[in-house]
This record gives structure tokens, C-alpha cells and sequence, in this order.
């Protein structure tokens, strides 16, 4: 099990001792939004926990952000220099995407469309899938294009991501950095679906996920949020708007229909592009 040490530069005492969060043992931060626990660090003892999928003021290198608990020393009183005890094997990440694309067959892009509702007819144009022990894969990217992680789809609906991945930003696959505008949604089902609603496509592998990836690749760009209509993806959108309207030329915030909880349920309730196309336009957004 990987474990992590922060140590005081002056006093040498170890002000945070995290285990990898588990099911049994599993990080208080982002538990609520992800069914499977990885990659986070937990410290009961003194009340912490590094978590890379939700940013705090305090980043703690590539390990992820510093959180406390409401009755935990304050975060700023904490050393930042950093001790590895123990480090998980290092995983070739592209290597690994190339395995899982070689795996892909025709009828995985027909499960996957029936899974989530879709049309299986071109399904293969805006989706970039791969296959791992039966679960569908999905390549994320970090800032310099490089796949730094993989996430995993099983065929119960179960969300996880390969032992070694970082979190990073899954693209559809007409998705063009190029152009001047382009939709940003929650997770991959939903850039599937507006990438086959002709947008131009983006995902965050979570509500919280990527904010700094994200004013990248949308620097002086029109970009639209949609966000899930629940609290986390509210609260999460309305955070990323705040940093992204400092450096996009607009940003918007738009959502589904009262009772529709995301963009893949719209549609499977009968929404179309030209609703999404009005409900962008109503909004201000492009």
C-alpha cells in the first residue's frame, strides 16, 4: 500500500503520515463523488488528507491538495517538504493506452453505445475507446498532450482508473483545440454526446477535476459548462468559472432541464442539438 510523509524543514517532525484511501478507509474529501477510492492519502491521526481530484489553496506537489478536517490544524501551518516512503510502481501510461486500444473491437462501440443510451451508428467518430479485462477505457491527457492516465467504465456502470494514472482531461475525438469555442462538460459520456451534437468537446473525469488543465486549453476561447444538475456538479462548475473568466473570452454556466440530471439523460429523454444550441444561446454563451 503506498503511504506518504510530510516532514518540518525545521524540526524534522512528521506533520502528516497518509495511507492510500480504500473502501474500508476511504478519503472524507471526495468519497461523495467517486464509487471507487485511489490515489488518495489519508491521515486520521492529525485530521488530513491529500486529495488529487478536489484542489485546495495548498498544493502538495504532484501528490495532490492539502484538506483538513473543521476541527484539523490549519492547512497553511503545515511543512511542505515531502518524504516518499513508498512509491507505486511506474506505469508507461501511453504504452498502456496502446494496449488497451489493440483489444477494441467493433462490437465494444455497439456495447458502449447501448450502455449509455446512444445510437451505436458512428459511434467510433467522436468516441476514442479501449478495452481493459472487459471494462471500456478512456485515454486522459494532460497539459502537453501526453496520455497520464486511463479511466475504466465496467460493464455495471462502475467508474474507476488504472493502478498508476494521474487525473487529466478526456477528449472526444473530433474534439480541435483550435477553434474558438467549445463545451466542457462532467465526465466522458456527456462530451460523447455533444461531440455527436457537432460540439466541440471536452471532459473533466470529475466535478472538481482539472481546473488548471482546463484555463490551458481555454485561454481567450468562448466556452461553455455544462454542468450536471446536482449540488457536487453545480458547485464544481461555478468554481471553474470563477478562474475561467479571468482568461476565456466568455464562459458560461448552462444545465439541463428541470428532472434531467445531465446531458446524456437529456438526450435519452428526446433532447436534440438544436435545444442545447438554443439553451447556449439563451444563455449568453455564444
Amino acid at each position: 500500500m503506498r503511504s506518504f510523509q510530510l516532514v518540518d524543514k525545521r524540526t524534522g517532525e512528521v506533520t502528516f503520515d497518509g495511507q492510500e484511501a480504500t473502501r474500508l478507509h476511504p478519503c472524507w474529501v471526495c468519497e461523495h463523488l467517486h464509487q471507487r477510492q485511489s490515489w488518495c492519502l489519508v491521515d486520521d491521526v492529525r485530521g488530513l488528507v491529500i486529495c488529487p481530484r478536489v484542489e485546495s489553496p495548498r498544493r502538495i506537489g504532484d501528490a495532490g491538495w492539502l484538506h483538513e478536517r473543521s476541527d484539523g490544524s490549519p492547512v497553511s501551518a503545515i511543512a511542505t517538504m515531502a518524504r516518499r516512503v513508498s512509491e507505486p510502481p511506474t506505469v508507461n501510461m501511453t504504452e498502456e493506452w496502446k494496449r488497451c486500444r489493440d483489444r477494441v473491437t467493433t462490437a465494444d462501440y455497439v456495447h458502449l453505445a447501448e450502455a449509455l443510451g446512444m445510437k451505436p451508428v458512428d459511434f467510433p467518430v467522436w468516441v476514442e475507446l479501449g478495452m481493459h479485462f472487459g471494462a471500456w477505457a478512456f485515454a486522459m491527457y494532460d497539459p502537453s498532450g501526453r496520455v497520464c492516465g486511463i479511466k475504466l467504465r465496467g460493464r455495471d456502470g462502475a467508474k474507476w482508473c488504472m493502478r498508476g494514472s494521474r487525473l487529466g482531461l478526456i477528449y472526444a475525438r473530433t474534439f480541435a483545440p483550435s477553434l474558438p469555442e467549445m463545451i466542457v462538460t462532467e465526465g466522458e459520456s456527456d462530451a460523447f454526446v455533444a461531440a455527436s451534437w457537432g460540439f466541440n468537446a471536452v471532459a473533466r473525469p470529475g466535478a472538481k477535476a482539472c481546473t488548471t488543465h482546463l484555463e490551458t486549453i481555454c485561454k481567450g476561447k468562448s466556452v461553455v459548462l455544462v454542468a450536471d444538475r446536482d449540488a457536487a456538479g453545480m458547485d464544481g462548475a461555478r468554481m471553474l468559472a470563477a478562474d475561467m473568466r479571468k482568461r476565456c473570452k466568455t464562459c458560461t454556466i448552462v444545465t439541463p432541464p428541470p428532472g434531467v440530471k445531465d446531458l446524456r439523460a437529456w438526450m435519452t429523454a428526446g433532447g436534440t442539438s438544436e435545444e442545447l444550441a438554443w439553451l447556449i444561446r439563451s444563455s449568453r454563451g455564444w
